[in-house]
């Protein structure tokens, strides 16, 4: 039987940072999916990123998707 290494939540960021790092700044990247992530109130670090939107408690998985 062979067992294949589940893959890190710092290995999944990593890939996720690579891709994003390829993207040309004036392009626009959309992401969705479940990143477990809930933004919290929107803050000057965040504001270009959630604008107005951010709402509840912020989870520490939302400071490595929008930084």
């Amino acid at each position: 039987m062979l067992h294949a290494e589940k893959p890190s939540k710092d290995d999944n960021y990593n890939q996720v940072q690579e891709v994003v790092n390829r993207i040309p700044r004036h392009d626009i990247l959309l992401t969705e999916g479940d990143w477990n992530a809930r933004t919290g109130p929107s803050d000057e670090h965040t504001r270009h990123v959630l604008g107005k939107f951010g709402l509840g408690q912020r989870y520490k998985n939302i400071e490595r998707l929008v930084t």
